[in-house]
């Protein structure tokens, strides 16, 4: 296999891994996001609790609140990189779709 076709699939599969974290992420957030809307329609008393692998621990509404809210902006801020990744990722597949073209235009 030349450098060519591994970097071409190597690229690929990054963009493929990338959008596959992207929708992971997303959904996630989406969960969030939704339980976020539950929450603030809450009494601030409300007796809450958080799964902590195979037991529950109580949690107020507020500590609930800022642990999901931290996740959110977490989660956030990583979909914004990825995307980027994925977007530096096809920039350099169609440079190199481009350069091949080239060479054989080229030749």
């Amino acid at each position: 296999m030349s450098y060519v076709e591994a970097k071409y699939r190597e690229l690929l599969e990054e963009i493929e891994s990338t959008r596959l974290r992207i929708a992971e992420f997303t959904a996630e957030l989406q969960g969030i996001e939704e339980a976020l809307s539950r929450l603030e329609n809450l009494p601030d008393d409300a007796i809450l609790y958080e799964r902590a692998g195979h037991i529950y621990v109580r949690r107020t509404k507020e500590e609930t609140l800022i642990s999901l809210k931290a996740r959110r902006d977490m989660l956030s801020s990583l979909i914004e990189e990825l995307k980027k990744k994925e977007n530096r990722a096809k920039t350099e597949l169609k440079q190199l779709i481009e350069s091949v073209k080239a060479g054989e235009t080229g030749a």
